[in-house]
């Protein structure tokens, strides 16, 4: 596991795969605001959700983009997922859905708390992992059982 990034870098490389020449570019780019992105260059944890997304949108590796090795074009699902631990997977994916539902691409219900979707992030990485789980969908069984009651 990596226990320190170099953020600098890290934005350096977001600017490079979306093609951005500013932290203002790239923070429209992203949804967020130009003092955000410049933060994220002294935070301690690097910006996940936008690293994943650019990942995506941009076709390139999250192992490049986080760590600057191996091919930038190189992106698989397993890429991510060899880097963070399952503990930062679940922040991850909440910070993700919550991008996404920022920028509206993604509709999530109001009353859907990060606790919640923190659970269905272990459930897709234990899905992606094969390791067990109890349900495919924890919280919606829970639900149904509470409507039968």
């Amino acid at each position: 596991m990596v226990d320190e990034f170099d953020n600098v870098a890290i934005i350096k490389r977001l600017k490079e795969a979306c093609e951005a020449n500013s932290d203002k570019e790239l923070s429209k780019l992203l949804g967020a605001t130009p003092s955000k992105v410049s933060s994220w260059k002294t935070i301690k944890s690097p910006p996940y959700a936008a690293c994943f997304w650019v990942a995506q949108e941009y076709g390139v590796s999250m192992q490049w983009l986080l760590l600057g090795k191996g091919d930038k074009q190189e992106n698989t699902l397993t890429d991510p997922l060899q880097i963070v631990e399952k503990a930062r997977f679940t922040e991850v994916f909440v910070q993700v859905i919550r991008h996404a539902e920022q920028i509206q691409a993604l509709d999530v219900a109001k009353d859907v708390h990060d606790s919640e979707l923190k659970r269905f992030g272990l459930t897709l990485y234990n899905l992606l992992y094969q390791e067990e789980t109890d349900t495919l969908f924890p919280l919606a069984d829970k639900r149904r059982n509470i409507d039968r009651k």
